[in-house]
């Protein structure tokens, strides 16, 4: 029996497929948003419209509630990621069988203190089930994840304490939040049976404790692990470093006065920056040789690769976590750019070997380029793939064959030659996680010249046409 290949066609509607029948009044425009909007874009331009459009708000208006509900409807079936799809594919003509979808709407009231808890906090990731199946479900990533109800007064009691804690742990752990009102049939798949529920993934276990900033960060904090080099004269005379990863020091010196990183601080920074920097703290109080031999300038010094321990480290300029990690990302080298030719020879090195590593590919357009640091944590999280970017304004004609409408993107190149597009958030942790789910799969995007010899070849396929 011949095996059978699973492959997606990649199809832009808007140019390979005909003009099909959308209703007069498009969902979108309602809400003010673009077709690229987010899920955190959804709702908020909808408790906007809703604070200022609902009836409650204009009870001498006969057409109020009519027109309320033409916005309730466009909110409801947008932020539903299987009806937007169909939406989206065959406009409201696809969406005979949610006909009643959004014909009910909480009151005024609701959308002002309930709707939309956690929106205007962007630490803290409202979760939908595509966006937890996608982000958090078999991710190595630790996430903390909030599951609550709109309606539960415990659940906005919580509400101050898990916004500071997401700004104290961002870029240490993810936070997150669900809505249960919204999305009760994952809270239903994940055993949720209490308003507010706090999971701790991967290891699903739930926190019991007081609902207290300091007890609920050391809780989640129990979870994550990292190494930092606590120098000492003897330990520094012995050191062998690795000269393959940069260090960044933190120093405690006199003149200082305590204004310096402390011990929880210098770990969480260093699992910011795990796989990627060494961390290292020094107390030049006590262990003075180690600091005589570095004189430290500042109170944080970063060494890049090969250059530790000489005197030639970098002045960080802030004690602010994020602001720190912001500061070496900048230092820190670009994805490996790559050519017109080396892009060819990799493709052909794809194909034609079984050995070759999967290539993730980043394709920007330089001079627009935003340069987002962040994705430099790309090559230190893809240990096993290769990494780089490749310049479309020079060489405009391999993004065209590529179907490359919007840039930046990100698209993985499997072994035999095939590729897949990325379409998620653009993280590096979402993107990592996409990488290792997919780079060995049979998945595959096609382009319109690819899909005749699909259809004439003697072995079965699997094709989905969608939409991204």
């Amino acid at each position: 029996m011949n095996a059978m290949r699973v492959i997606y066609l990649l199809i832009s509607c808007s140019i390979f497929l005909p003009t099909l029948i959308y209703s007069t009044e498009d969902f979108y425009q309602l809400l003010g948003i673009t077709k690229s909007a987010t899920q955190r874009d959804i709702r908020r331009a909808f408790k906007r419209i809703a604070l200022e459009k609902h009836p409650d708000k204009r009870t001498g208006d006969p057409n109020a509630h009519a027109e309320f509900l033409q916005i309730n409807r466009a909110y409801e079936i947008l932020r539903d990621d299987e009806l937007r799809k169909k939406y989206d594919t065959y406009g409201e003509e696809g969406l005979k069988d949610d006909f009643n979808r959004g014909n009910q709407y909480q009151s005024w009231n609701f959308y002002q203190h309930n709707f939309g808890i956690y929106d205007e906090d962007p630490e803290i990731i409202t979760l939908s089930r595509t966006d937890f199946l996608q982000s958090v479900d078999g991710s190595q990533d630790v996430w903390f994840i909030n599951y609550y109800s709109p309606q539960c007064s415990h659940c906005h009691e919580l509400a101050p304490a898990w916004r500071e804690i997401s700004k104290i742990l961002e870029g240490v752990i993810r936070i997150g939040a669900v809505n249960c009102q919204d999305e009760w049939m994952m809270c239903n798949e994940q055993g949720i049976r209490a308003y507010p529920t706090l999971r701790i993934y991967p290891k699903r276990d739930i926190y019991q404790g007081p609902r207290e900033k300091n007890a609920l960060i050391r809780y989640a904090m129990s979870f994550v692990s990292a190494h930092v080099v606590k120098f000492d004269d003897r330990m520094f005379k012995t050191l062998k470093a690795d000269t393959n990863k940069p260090w960044l020091v933190s120093f405690c010196r006199d003149i200082d006065e305590g204004d310096c990183l402390d011990d929880d601080q210098v770990f969480k920074l260093a699992v910011m920056l795990n796989n990627l920097v060494q961390v290292a703290s020094v107390n030049c109080h006590a262990d003075p040789h180690v600091c005589e031999q570095l004189k430290p300038q500042s109170t944080i010094l970063f060494y890049p690769t090969k250059d530790f321990p000489s005197n030639n480290g970098y002045s960080i300029t802030s004690l602010n976590l994020k602001d720190i990690v912001s500061q070496i990302l900048a230092l820190l080298p670009n994805l490996s750019l790559i050519t017109k030719d080396r892009f060819r020879e990799l493709i052909k090195h794809l194909k034609e070997s079984a050995d070759t590593k999967p290539w993730l590919i980043q394709f920007v357009d330089e001079i627009n380029n935003d340069k987002d640091h962040e994705l430099k944590k790309l090559p230190s999280m893809l240990n096993d793939y290769n990494v780089g970017r490749f310049d479309c304004s020079s060489s405009a004609d391999t993004c065209t064959k590529l179907y490359i409408f919007k840039k930046p993107a990100f698209i993985l190149f499997k072994q035999g030659g095939h590729y897949e597009f990325y379409y998620g958030r653009h993280t590096s942790n979402d993107i990592a996680g996409f990488v290792r789910d997919n780079a060995f799969s049979p998945l595959r995007a096609l382009t319109p010249s690819d899909f005749p010899s699909v259809t004439t070849d003697s072995k079965p396929f699997i094709i989905d046409f969608f939409s991204p």
